[in-house]
C-alpha cells in the first residue's frame, strides 16, 4: 500500500470512528468516502447520519467534517438528535495493525434532548449502538487509539415531554475531554472506541440535563 493510500485509509477511519463506523477503508476520499462514511455511521448508530462537507489535507494529515447531523430514533418528534458544526481530526501514526489519533475535536454541537416516560432519544441511540461486526464476511480492521477526544461548546436544547412538551431554555454542557481510549490494551476496535466515546459524552450530557431539571419525573431505570 502506498503512503498516500495509507493516509487516506487512516483519515477515513477517523471519521467512521467519530460517527459510528470502524471500517478499514480501501478507497479514495471525496464524495464516495462521504457517502460510505454516512452509510457505515448510520448502520452502527441505528439512525441516519449525514455530513455536509469533507475537507482533507493529506500533506498535513488532518481533515475536517462540516455540518454533521444525527437523526432521531423512531418515536421522537424532532428530526435530529444532534448537529455538529465542525469536527477536526489530527492523525498521529498509521500502520496496518494500529491507527493512532492524536486529537479529535468536536466543536459547536447542538444536542436536541427529548424526554418521554419511556426514556430519552439520546439513550435510545446509545442502546442501539452495534459494537459487534455485522453478519457476513468480516472486514479486516486495525485497532485504534484515541489520545484525546474533545467536545466543546455543546448546547443542550431540551424538549421535555413530561412537562407538557414545553420548550425550555437551552443550557451549555461543560467541555468534555476524553483521553487514552485504547492505550492500555494497545488499541481497541473502532466500534468499541465509539461506545466509550458515546458513553463519556452521554454521562456529561445527562449530568447537565439532570442539574437543569430536565429529567424531573423520569424514572431512574430509563436513564
Amino acid at each position: 500500500m502506498s503512503a498516500t493510500k495509507t493516509v487516506m485509509t487512516g483519515t477515513s477511519l477517523a471519521f467512521a470512528l467519530v460517527f459510528g463506523g470502524g471500517v478499514y477503508l480501501y478507497m479514495n476520499l471525496g464524495s464516495i468516502a462521504e457517502r460510505y462514511i454516512e452509510q457505515i455511521a448510520s448502520e452502527t448508530l441505528g439512525v441516519a447520519v449525514t455530513i455536509g462537507k469533507l475537507d482533507i489535507s493529506l500533506q498535513d494529515r488532518n481533515a475536517t467534517v462540516h455540518n454533521l447531523k444525527i437523526a432521531n430514533p423512531p418515536g421522537f418528534k424532532k428530526s435530529h438528535a444532534m448537529e455538529v458544526s465542525k469536527i477536526s481530526v489530527d492523525l498521529e501514526n498509521v500502520s496496518k495493525e494500529l491507527i493512532t489519533f492524536k486529537d479529535i475535536s468536536v466543536d459547536k454541537t447542538f444536542v436536541y434532548l427529548e424526554v418521554t416516560p419511556n426514556g430519552t432519544n439520546l439513550n435510545t441511540i446509545k442502546k442501539g449502538i452495534k459494537v459487534s461486526e455485522p453478519q457476513g464476511e468480516p472486514v479486516q480492521q486495525p485497532k485504534v487509539i484515541l489520545r484525546r477526544t474533545a467536545l466543546t461548546k455543546a448546547q443542550l436544547n431540551p424538549t421535555v415531554t413530561l412537562l407538557n412538551e414545553q420548550e425550555l431554555n437551552a443550557v451549555f454542557v461543560p467541555d468534555i475531554i476524553l483521553t487514552g481510549i485504547g492505550e492500555k490494551s494497545n488499541g481497541v476496535l473502532a466500534r468499541e472506541a465509539i461506545a466509550q466515546v458515546w458513553q463519556g459524552v452521554m454521562k456529561n450530557v445527562n449530568k447537565a440535563a439532570n442539574q437543569a431539571g430536565f429529567y424531573q419525573g423520569l424514572s431512574a431505570d430509563h436513564l
